[in-house]
């Protein structure tokens, strides 16, 4: 059977075939790129099986099957992402050296760091395994062979008017997703709304992008504005995982020094409460020098006094440079959305710019059709 010349349905035919060697190549070789690039593979995938579905072409069930083995894919792999950035951070002297923070990485400090490492591939290592199996789940049960053999049938020119009918529907659904989501952002000002954002601009990208390869629309410049955003929004997302694991053991051991100080038995620094890797100190100095927040309420005299409060499952910490700040050892809270004042001062800065931005991608006007 040959391949049809419809052009739409050959850019979908393309895009399918793309992310299945994508999951070829990624479960060869994991690294961190691939991780990176299996991710986009995915989320294009996605809108591809979201507008078939408004076709049509398949049924409503087998489409949603292969979207959440996409998203189970998808979520795995992003948490991956998430520590290799992470890591990389905490190899790189670079951001120390412009906060004029950098550590020496003799005696205790390598050792500490090379810990954190060790301990951080180890996390790695357990969710990479559950992706190739994911992985080996996914090439193995046909489903991408049945998507483009749906594609090859002779009918070309009528799949090719379903597609483009349902792909404008769907960049209209994804408009509408996102400026939803970016007045829900700029109304919430918190960094989980600002990411939920993020993720339906990524939608909305992908859709512009299959529509501008299509030929039937001109997107460019919605796309690069989307990928702006994202970049911004992006940054947010990488320095609140950061401080969330950065903080643990910074906070510990400011807590143990004001319990020490009222005589009390200070923490053991070896245990991590939340049972993920303790981070080296030097994190702290990467992601928090010169990044202070304002002081907290002042009730017993501790100089540089830290405060740490929960969030996600995770210890974060509010630092101060100055000050006095209550002396007590950390406690456990509900996490809750907090507001941009509330925040690290790094991640006020960021959150503001985010939201700004946000607060003008709500007014984007969608490119028109061509002819």
């Amino acid at each position: 059977m040959h391949a049809p010349r419809e052009p739409m349905v050959d850019l979908f035919r393309r895009k399918v075939a793309t992310t299945y060697a994508q999951l070829v190549r990624t479960a060869g070789r994991p690294d961190a790129q691939a991780i990176h690039d299996l991710r986009v593979a995915l989320r294009r995938c996605g809108e591809v099986l979201q507008v078939m579905d408004l076709a049509g072409l398949l049924s409503h069930r087998k489409i949603h099957r292969g979207l959440r083995s996409l998203r189970r894919l998808r979520r795995l792999a992003g948490q991956i992402r998430d520590w290799d950035v992470l890591t990389a951070r905490v190899k790189s002297p670079k951001r120390a050296t412009r906060q004029g923070e950098r550590r020496r990485a003799t005696g205790s400090a390598a050792l500490e760091q090379r810990r954190w490492l060790e301990a951080a591939a180890r996390r790695r290592q357990r969710r990479l395994a559950k992706l190739k199996q994911l992985l080996e789940a996914a090439l193995g049960d046909g489903y991408f062979d049945r998507l483009e053999r749906r594609l090859m049938a002779p009918d070309a020119a009528h799949l090719g008017l379903l597609l483009a009918q349902a792909l404008e529907a769907r960049l209209a659904q994804n408009q509408r997703k996102f400026r939803r989501a970016c007045t829900r952002a700029v109304e919430a000002c918190s960094p989980e709304s600002a990411h939920r954002a993020r993720i339906a601009g990524k939608r909305l990208r992908y859709a512009w992008e299959l529509a501008t390869e299509s030929g039937l629309w001109d997107g460019r410049g919605v796309i690069r504005r989307l990928k702006k955003l994202q970049t911004i929004t992006g940054q947010l997302h990488d320095t609140q995982f950061a401080l969330q694991h950065a903080a643990v053991q910074s906070g510990l051991q400011a807590a143990d020094k004001m319990v020490a100080d009222a005589g009390k038995p200070p923490h053991d620094e070896t245990k991590d409460p939340m049972g993920s890797p303790l981070p080296p100190a030097g994190i702290r100095d990467i992601h928090l020098a010169s990044e202070r927040g304002p002081a907290p309420r002042a009730t017993t005299a501790v100089p540089r006094a830290t405060a740490v409060t929960a969030g996600k499952g995770d210890l974060i910490l509010a630092a101060a440079s100055g000050g006095t700040a209550t002396a007590r050892k950390p406690t456990m809270q509900a996490a809750a959305p907090t507001s941009v004042d509330s925040q690290p001062a790094r991640l006020q800065r960021l959150l503001r710019r985010a939201i700004t931005q946000l607060a003008v991608a709500r007014h984007w006007r969608s490119p028109q059709p061509r002819g």
